[in-house]
């Protein structure tokens, strides 16, 4: 029994020990710059896939390729990343923070000897995506002590990426049973009706 006791009041004393250590920023408009080091960098990797997949569209539309619905929705996906780094740019602004100029990995795929391949290729840029997402929050949560900013990628982000993660993850298993050729023409009929 005095044992429990014991563990009870030093649980205790190490909790209220933590909320004494714990100060709030005095600033809680302006955002600390290692969080929007890590903005910054969410910028670049939104862009670098909006890049990849404006180029992945333009290879799928191309009448040598013909897989119109593929081209579309990764036409889609161009914009929305695209959105993403504009909505990225105006957060850093209206909390006083400095945007960096651009600096966009050059390293974009254009040809794909399937569609298989794309969809792959697909699904790593959004887990990159991702893993910055969740690099910011772990910072907001950890180091800046900001709340508003866990919420914006929490409402804005988090979501979106599951689900994209996810429908990706879906059509690669389907091709996978369905394989090339008619797969792939049955496959981009189903990605037109949802892009």
């Amino acid at each position: 029994m005095f044992r429990k006791l014991l563990l009870v009041a030093a649980v205790i004393g190490l909790v209220l020990a933590l909320e004494d250590s714990y100060e709030p920023k005095v600033d809680n408009y302006r955002i600390e710059n290692v969080c929007v080091d890590q903005l910054n960098e969410q910028i670049r990797i939104e862009m670098h896939a909006s890049l990849n997949y404006m180029n992945m569209a333009a290879y799928f539309n191309s009448p040598n390729v013909a897989l119109y619905g593929l081209g579309k929705f990764f036409k889609k996906a161009a914009i929305e990343e695209q959105d993403h780094a504009t909505q990225i740019i105006d957060y850093i602004n209206k909390r006083a923070g400095n945007v960096e100029p651009l600096k966009v990995n050059p390293s974009i795929k254009s040809t794909f000897k399937n569609m298989l391949e794309s969809l792959e290729h697909a699904l790593q840029l959004e887990n990159n995506v991702n893993n910055q997402l969740h690099l910011v929050h772990h910072k907001a949560e950890l180091e800046c002590k900001d709340s508003h900013l866990m919420d914006f990628i929490e409402e804005v982000f988090f979501n979106e990426q599951i689900q994209a993660i996810h429908q990706l993850k879906s059509w690669i298993s389907k091709l996978k049973r369905m394989g090339d050729g008619v797969g792939e023409y049955l496959l981009d009929e189903e990605i037109s009706k949802v892009a």
